[in-house]
């Protein structure tokens, strides 16, 4: 099926309203077809084309239906935006789904939406006639009268205020501006207009300048690397110089040692000269065994240890030399090491110096923000002028609230909530529901059926304990406002559809049952609903449409049926479905 369609009857002229249906994947589809007249012939599916959209289909319906202009504001200390009654709030209350009509949390069409939910609220006591159009134009003139009232006189009372704290507030920031020295201590100004030209003074004060951006960092780090460096040099320099004289000392006790050994041998000098092959002692004239080569090896060693004397000799002035060389170097060193020190202690300094400007400047900066901001506020507006509108307004409350005297909102809203606690008692006592015999009532804030007990309190819809009960609220509630509707000719569409209301005694499991296999208490109250909405839709003049499943024998029932959708006959036919 490409298009859906309803023919509507609004006192005598037809309106044909026509939807394409989705594509699919698509929930909704935008495109309207509509058509008014006296007679209006509904036109086959290809000529069908969109020529109106959501809003101008919903404008149209809401003054079909005598919605005249309105508009709820909330109240005073309320976020919410004001709220005009049109047909999407009245269409509420003319739809009972089956998963709605035994829902014992629900009693109205989408009310789990928490902004329909409160819309209800909003719009009922219009929709129920508790305020004529006119008077609620005056009711809503008079909510936004009583809040630019009260926002005008917080303006007032902030001004006020603001003069009362203008001198605290400006002494204590030239305070604030004599100690960064954007003004000069000995400045004392007397009176307000003196220290705001103190402070207009400061403002213009221009901050120092700082100078260009030194990289203090970069030049620490090459101060700390050349420092690293110099005493890398000094630590191998000292190990030079001390592996030098280490060496001198060694140096001469190895001297010391050949000295002596040398003294001791130049005692072979007493000895004259033996001739070859001689073997007598030149001391004792005694014969020895020894042969001369013993005395020559000797005479050589003394030789030789005389050379090496000489030769450690001749090496003494060059290690002393070196050694010096490298002292001289060591000191060099240490000098360029107490340099660079000194132009550490030199480079922390200028940054110190550097980040104290920058500080002043930057409280220097943030006071004149702060003086700034204070010159800039808001200046008290002509207290005349805001106070000849605050008298105006007053005025004009007084004459509103003279006009809305006397039978006001909140008494007709009582009589209305009484009249339809009214009916519902009335109502709930034809089909004999469980605590009928209180009072039952619809609570306009909480949006539920509550019963009033003598015994037991109040009962709420949720709590009655039964889908019996359930259905029986949601049918006599929509039966009671309906019979208000067409009493206080409201403009609420005169029709109201309930789906399924005897799903709570024909159980889906007994739908195929004979009639004799439903028990008696069963059918009695099945028989009992549908005689009660057949009896108040006739007497209250509107148009009641139940699709269920039920079908009984009584004539009144059978007269009431338009079709049935049995045995292959269906609402949609099978061929209107796409493949």
């Amino acid at each position: 099926m490409s298009w859906y369609g309803v023919l509507l009857d609004c006192s005598g002229e037809k309106i044909f309203i026509a939807r394409q249906n989705p594509d699919r994947g698509r929930a909704t589809n935008s495109n309207i077809y509509i058509q008014i007249g006296a007679q209006v012939e509904i036109p086959p599916s290809e000529r069908l084309v969109k020529n109106c959209d959501l809003d101008g289909i919903r404008d149209l319906l809401t003054r079909y239906v005598g919605i005249e202009e309105n508009l709820h504001v909330p109240g005073l200390d309320s976020t919410r935006p004001p709220l005009a009654a049109n047909f999407a709030h009245s269409r509420i209350f003319c739809y009972q789904d089956q998963s709605l009509i035994d829902n014992k949390n629900q009693l109205f069409f989408n009310q789990e939406d928490g902004f329909v939910a409160q819309a209800i609220r909003d719009t009922l006591p219009y929709l129920l006639g508790a305020v004529t159009t006119s008077e609620l134009l005056k009711q809503n003139e008079l909510s936004q009268l009583r809040r630019d009232i009260r926002l005008l006189e917080r303006q007032l009372e902030a001004e006020v205020s603001w003069e009362r704290a203008t001198a605290t507030r400006a002494s204590s920031i030239l305070a604030e501006a004599r100690q960064v020295g954007l003004v000069p201590l000995d400045v004392r100004p007397a009176s307000v207009d003196e220290v705001i030209l103190a402070l207009r003074g400061a403002l213009a004060s221009p901050l120092p300048s700082t100078g260009d951006y030194v990289d203090v960092d970069g030049e620490i780090g090459e101060l700390f690397a050349d420092r690293d460096s110099l005493r890398s040099a000094y630590s191998e320099l000292k190990d030079r110089v001390d592996e030098a004289r280490v060496f001198g000392s060694n140096r001469d006790a190895y001297e010391g040692e050949l000295f002596e050994q040398r003294s001791r041998l130049e005692a072979l000098n007493i000895f004259p000269d033996l001739s070859v092959g001689g073997h007598q002692c030149p001391l004792c004239d005694s014969y020895i065994d020894s042969p001369r080569i013993l005395l020559e090896q000797l005479r050589t060693e003394v030789s030789e240890v005389g050379d090496r004397l000489t030769s450690l000799r001749s090496q003494n002035p060059r290690l002393q030399s070196y050694i010096v060389e490298l002292e001289t170097q060591l000191e060099d060193v240490s000098r360029r090491i107490r340099e660079n020190q000194s132009q550490l202690n030199a480079v922390v300094r200028q940054n110190e110096l550097y980040r104290i400007q920058q500080e002043d400047a930057v409280k220097r900066s943030r006071v004149q923000g702060r003086i700034s901001a204070f010159l800039e506020s808001k200046a008290p507006a002509e207290e005349s002028e805001q106070r000849v509108r605050l008298g105006a307004m007053k005025r004009r409350v007084e004459q509103l609230m003279s006009e809305l005297s006397g039978d006001n909102y909140e008494d007709r809203l009582s009589n209305v909530e009484y009249v339809l606690s009214d009916y519902m008692t009335e109502y709930a006592r034809d089909l004999e529901l469980e605590h009928a015999d209180g009072r039952t009532r619809l609570d306009l804030r909480r949006l539920t059926v509550v019963a009033e007990t003598r015994t037991h309190g109040s009962i709420r819809l949720e709590n009655m304990g039964s889908g019996d009960n359930w259905v029986g609220c949601h049918v006599l509630t929509h039966m009671a406002l309906h019979r208000i509707f067409r009493e206080r000719n409201r403009p609420v569409p005169a029709f109201v559809i309930f789906d399924q209301p005897s799903k709570a005694h024909y159980p889906p499991s007994e739908l195929q049952t004979s009639d004799n296999d439903i028990e008696d208490d069963d059918r009695i109250a099945v028989r009992r609903l549908f005689r009660f909405i057949q009896q108040r839709t006739a007497e209250s003049k509107f148009q009641t449409i139940v699709i269920d499943h039920a079908d009984e024998a009584e004539a009144w029932f059978q007269d009431a049926v338009v079709a049935r959708w049995r045995g292959g006959e269906k609402l949609v036919p099978d061929q209107w479905l796409e493949v």
